[in-house]
């Protein structure tokens, strides 16, 4: 954590809740004395790693202080005090806010180094120490590894927090748009995913044929009408097309727009490296840059420098055809770039579309188990940051950001609703998504810019009003989660793992599809005919006594449907 910002300050909040068990530990570059009544908590957890790894303290903070910015800003997402006239250089000019500004804050930091590297055993250690500290939500935007749950640190630790009513969402990671490659998939996690808002940041390339193709920049704030320069794409290997470090030759490219394709995440958790080829362009000579995403990424732009130079970043389709033009014309090629300066909301922007990079669905080891759970905004969101930039504020991607939305929810939900479990909060959040984007068009996904599915985007797009009152819940409790681990043939021991002491499975345990979750998955062959029964139990948690709920299916091809009883009706709470 980064605790100067102004987005952990304490102005307005009471007294740390007498309840509260934890400390905050003073070491290097941080005091005890810099948490407040917002930060009431800070530790730091590092034994696991060093057993590989000694951590460099002229590179990173051996203490709870944040070298990189990725636990400020997601920290800030969920609990960020509202802070007025905040701003990435001028763009996305608001007042930033958590989701839950009045929520207090405790750290525990697990990951290390400048890879970043996050040890399970420091996670599960924090995990735990967070549930003694007495925290209500924990909210981890890491990623892991889709194993068997008694081999999972996250999953042992977070089964033993949910016992304790502690509510758990988790990153669901950031390999899409391939199927089966999501993290944190166990059932009494919320695996969250990443999509889209509807704010842009407009800008255009004009070719020397006259051709246009929209983009998205963030270059200086200003607005800026290039005249046309000389166009190049280095493509004499690997490292020139995507103009990484030392490749780009200054007699080349010096006075012209250079185009640069775009990694995938090249470092962890989702932050663009297009300012860093921007670097490269600057300090070979180039005017300019335009960014072309990879092909994985489809529609979607990724932010641009601010600083170095004027630079646009363009869809992959755009991108082909940029370079095309090159191919076609040699020498010859130009370009103009058109950037507005302008940040603009809404105006038919179709949103939210789910991030190409957001992990895709079914959980490669329990496909009768829907997952991810749901999406939440985790493109270019605004939150704060550590030192290191000019700007105390960064827009940042990722399935990081969107985790921390749904925390900070989370959060005023359990304030609503303080005797809920945490399996009743996720049903509230999954049941009352939404599924239609702010055109009234099926949310879209944006490698094929075709309807997402519920292995995109699970349940749909996290509504938090929508959430406080879902009527119904799928509500459960460890012993249910129990019987799902005893039908998965786990052993007594392996079970003994998750759970910490000795089970006896009944005889006739759940199918692991007749778990009570709040979203249903069939796993069969499609060559064969297949009748299944799935049962499920919903609790009436409507703010009026009496309520009727009747059922709407819409049936996917090849599938009928059906649901008994077709109406339920509620005489009392």
């Amino acid at each position: 954590i980064w605790p100067e910002r102004e987005s952990f300050s304490d102005r307005g909040l009471g007294p740390v809740p007498a309840r509260w068990k934890g400390i905050c530990e003073s070491r290097q570059a941080f005091n005890s004395s810099q948490c407040n009544r917002k930060i009431i908590g800070a530790r730091y957890f590092f034994k696991g790693y060093e057993e590989y790894n000694r951590i460099n303290e002229t590179l990173d903070y051996k203490s709870p202080r944040d070298s990189d910015g990725h636990g400020t800003h997601t920290a800030s997402t969920a609990a960020g005090a509202a802070v007025p006239a905040d701003s990435f250089f001028g763009f996305a000019n608001g007042t930033a806010t958590g989701m839950a500004p009045q929520a207090r804050l405790a750290i525990y930091k697990v990951c290390w180094g400048p890879a970043t590297s996050c040890d399970d055993s420091d996670i599960a250690a924090a995990m735990e120490q967070a549930v003694l500290d007495g925290v209500g939500i924990i909210s981890i935007s890491i990623s892991s590894s889709d194993v068997p749950f008694y081999r999972d640190p996250r999953a042992i630790a977070a089964f033993a927090a949910i016992e304790k009513g502690v509510f758990i969402s988790c990153a669901a990671g950031n390999d899409g748009p391939f199927l089966a490659t999501l993290s944190n998939t166990a059932p009494w996690i919320t695996t969250v995913g990443a999509s889209s808002i509807d704010r842009d940041f407009p800008a255009s390339v004009v070719l020397g044929n006259q051709e246009i193709y929209i983009g998205t920049s963030m270059y200086g704030g200003n607005a800026i009408s290039q005249s046309a320069l000389p166009l190049v794409y280095v493509s004499t290997n690997n490292n020139s097309r995507r103009c990484l470090a030392g490749s780009l030759d200054p007699n080349v490219v010096r006075g012209k727009i250079v185009v640069c394709d775009q990694l995938l995440f090249s470092y962890n958790e989702g932050e663009s490296d297009a300012p860093m080829k921007g670097n490269v362009v600057a300090k070979a000579g180039g005017g300019g840059m335009i960014v072309a995403n990879e092909k994985f990424y489809g529609s979607q732009q990724r932010y641009t420098d601010p600083k170095n130079l004027p630079a646009i970043s363009v869809s992959f389709t755009a991108g082909e055809k940029i370079k095309a033009y090159i191919n076609s014309t040699g020498s010859n090629a130009t370009a103009s770039m058109r950037i507005t300066g302008l940040t603009v909301m809404g105006n038919g922007t179709a949103a939210p579309i789910v991030a190409a990079f957001s992990s895709r669905g079914p959980s490669a080891a329990y496909p009768h188990i829907l997952k991810p759970d749901m999406i939440a905004p985790g493109v270019n969101i605004l939150a704060a940051y550590a030192q290191g930039l000019d700007s105390d504020y960064v827009l940042a991607s990722g399935t990081s950001m969107a985790c921390p939305h749904v925390s900070g929810i989370a959060a005023l939900m359990k304030a609503i609703h303080p005797t809920w479990s945490p399996a009743a909060i996720k049903s509230a959040l999954m049941t009352s998504s939404y599924i239609l984007d702010n055109t009234k068009q099926s949310i879209r996904d944006s490698y094929s810019m075709k309807a997402a599915g519920p292995l995109d985007m699970g349940a749909g797009h996290v509504d938090p009003r929508a959430a406080a009152d879902p009527g119904l819940v799928y509500d459960m409790e460890a012993r249910h989660y129990i019987n799902f681990l005893c039908n998965l043939n786990y052993t007594t021991n392996q079970i003994a793992l998750l759970t910490k002491k000795l089970i006896s499975c009944p005889k006739s345990s759940l199918e692991a599809g007749d778990l009570n979750y709040p979203s249903f998955s069939l796993v069969f062959n499609s060559r064969n005919k297949l009748n299944q029964v799935k049962r499920r139990t919903v609790t009436n948690v409507g703010a009026e006594g009496y309520a009727v709920y009747q059922v709407t299916v819409k049936s996917p091809p090849g599938i009928k449907i059906t649901v008994e009883p077709q109406t339920l009706e509620f005489k009392k709470l």
